[in-house]
């Protein structure tokens, strides 16, 4: 008896090895699917949204999905973003919530931080008394900064 139970330890290591290396597998593939970029779905305009467009110089790495804020409070989404053949300027679809109406002088302005973070856009709202129906384009927009640029820039030699 004593014969047979050394004969199956080996097997029972093996098998708990084998256990160990799937389980610490599994973890690692859970692992990289966080941090794996997702491959979203646009998002989709919903009953409780509309429509607004901006067009760009620059976008930097700005995706659909982003979100657009004022004064840091989401007010909506990037739903599609094209170039326009014409200017060769980036259009930028907006997604807003349907409570939020924006004046007619507002600037759209592209966020992207210098230290890290993702891509927003930040709208900052006109003084006019005169509201952007859905569809509409805002007119005055401030495209993404392009930080290794100016960093360049700030330290070539004068």
């Amino acid at each position: 008896m004593a014969d047979d139970e050394s004969k199956s330890e080996p097997w029972i290591a093996i098998g708990a090895i084998g256990s160990l290396l799937a389980g610490a597998a599994a973890v690692f593939g859970v692992m990289q699917m966080r941090q794996a970029p997702a491959t979203q779905q646009p998002p989709q305009l919903s009953a409780h949204e509309y429509v607004l467009h901006a067009q760009f110089a620059s976008i930097g790495d700005l995706a659909v999905g982003a979100p657009v804020r004022i004064g840091g409070a989401r007010i909506g989404t990037v739903g599609e973003i094209s170039v326009d053949p014409a200017t060769y300027r980036a259009v930028v679809t907006m997604y807003l919530d349907e409570k939020v109406r924006l004046p007619e002088d507002s600037t759209g302005k592209i966020d992207n931080p210098e230290h890290g973070g993702a891509t927003s856009i930040d709208i900052v709202p006109g003084p006019s008394d005169t509201m952007l129906p859905p569809g509409e384009q805002l007119l005055f927009t401030q495209g993404a900064i392009n930080w290794d640029a100016l960093h360049a820039a700030q330290a070539a030699p004068q």
